[in-house]
């Protein structure tokens, strides 16, 4: 029978879209920044500084797999100039979708067309323009960022002694905790840090979970925002957790925080850049 033959196909089909869905986003690292900038310049079918007005999930019934994103363009660096721009972007990560604001102004490297749409993903230059400032004045016609990257120096962020400062504030040494202690330190609340473990998905970084002195979990991640290989750009942010349980998806190792806080910035390397004296 016809809905036999259906349902036969759909069993067969599911895994296959499962599997691809769960796939982690993979990027392919440029190691030298010039190039890496250069190669982006020349996909991008557009390149222009936003806001974000506007974000809407598309597509999919009830499911949407894109987000479509308005902005109000106030610089354009390659393409068309507009007053505004839509740019479509995958609502999953793991298929390389960029994570927009509603408010924020980025840096957008766009590839497609005028007539069949823009898209942006992960693994572009897109960002947010105040991590961006080096590479703005380079598109705008100011010196290559590429070539003064060694001569800029800055505090440097450190994933591990933030975790420190937070579990053991003016203690002495205050190590990871050992993975098989993890599950009892969590049902006594007691004070811990976990060693660093890596994001599978750009632009997430090394992640750290533990309960602070004062008994609240928490998640910490050291943060790059760019593909490029830019020094000083690092920051390290906090998430305050309900609860902390072990992750069981191959996209969040570690421990996994329930209902998370915002995101606050405890350390920000570009903030402290400065060129030598």
């Amino acid at each position: 029978m016809l809905w036999l033959r259906l349902l036969g196909v759909l069993v067969f089909l599911v895994p296959f879209a499962w599997t691809s869905e769960a796939r982690a986003c993979s990027c392919g690292r440029e190691p030298d920044d010039r190039v890496a900038f250069q190669k982006a310049r020349a996909r991008a079918s557009t390149i222009f500084r936003g806001r974000v007005e506007d974000l809407q999930p598309v597509g999919g019934e009830g499911h949407p797999l894109e987000h479509r994103v308005t902005f109000t363009v106030t610089e354009t660096f390659k393409g068309k100039a507009r007053t505004q721009r839509t740019v479509t972007t995958s609502v999953f990560g793991t298929a390389c979708g960029y994570q927009f604001k509603k408010g924020v102004d980025y840096l957008v490297y766009a590839e497609g067309s005028e007539s069949k749409g823009l898209s942006t993903h992960s693994c572009s230059r897109t960002r947010p323009a105040d991590q961006a400032a080096a590479e703005l004045d380079f598109l705008r016609g100011g010196a290559s960022p590429f070539f003064q990257r060694s001569k800029v120096s800055c505090t440097r962020c450190d994933l591990e002694a933030t975790a420190r400062v937070l579990v053991c504030p003016g203690a002495g040494p205050c190590p990871p905790l050992p993975e098989a202690e993890v599950a009892e330190a969590l049902a006594q609340a007691r004070p811990f840090w976990t060693t660093p473990v890596k994001a599978r998905a750009f632009p997430y970084g090394p992640l750290v979970s533990g309960v602070a002195s004062g008994g609240r979990a928490f998640q910490l991640e050291l943060r790059q925002p760019s593909r490029a290989e830019e020094a000083c750009v690092h920051r390290v942010l906090r998430r305050w957790c309900e609860r902390l349980v072990p992750a069981r998806s191959e996209t969040e190792p570690g421990l996994k925080c329930v209902g998370p806080s915002g995101e606050e910035t405890l350390c920000n390397e570009w903030i402290t850049r400065h060129p030598p004296g």
